[in-house]
C-alpha cells in the first residue's frame, strides 16, 4: 500500500495531476519509484491484490488479481505508451531511451575485473603442481 501511495504522490507533485484517466499528469512523472520502473503503480496495484488473496484465502480474488496482471500490460502496450508519446515527445523519447543503469556499469566492471584475473595464474597451481611434480617421484 506504501508503493500505491509514493506512486499518487509522485504524480500529484511531480506530474501536476492524477491517476485518474479523466485527470492526467500534465508532466511525465520521473522520479521516485519511476526511475526504477516504467509502471509501479501497476505492480503496486498488483501486489495489494495478491495480498488480499492470500489474506481472505480467496481463489476469486486470486483469479481478479491474476487477470488484472494480465490486462496491465496489455493497457499499457496498447493505449498508455502511445498516448504518452503523443502527449510528451520529447520526454518520453528520453525516458524510453536505452540507457545503462548502475547495476549493469557493476556488471560489467566485476565481468573485466574477474576476466583479465583468470588470465592470471590461479593461487593453488604452484601447490598443485609441486604435489604432482613430488608424487612423481
Amino acid at each position: 500500500m506504501c508503493l500505491l501511495l509514493w506512486c499518487v504522490r509522485d504524480f500529484y507533485l511531480a506530474g501536476k495531476g492524477t491517476l485518474a484517466p479523466w485527470d492526467p499528469p500534465r508532466h511525465l512523472v520521473v522520479v521516485g519509484l519511476y526511475r526504477v520502473s516504467r509502471n509501479p503503480t501497476y505492480l503496486a496495484v498488483s501486489l495489494v491484490l495478491i495480498g488480499w488473496a492470500i489474506g481472505y484465502r480467496s481463489g476469486t480474488l486470486a483469479a481478479y488479481a491474476l487477470a488484472v496482471m494480465v490486462a496491465f500490460p496489455l493497457r499499457v502496450a496498447f493505449w498508455e505508451e502511445p498516448w504518452l508519446a503523443r502527449t510528451h515527445q520529447e520526454q518520453w523519447t528520453r525516458y524510453t531511451a536505452p540507457k545503462q543503469t548502475d547495476w549493469r556499469r557493476r556488471t560489467s566492471s566485476f565481468r573485466r575485473h574477474t576476466s583479465s584475473s583468470q588470465s592470471r595464474t590461479p593461487y593453488f597451481s604452484a601447490s598443485r603442481s609441486s604435489l604432482t611434480t613430488s608424487s612423481s617421484r
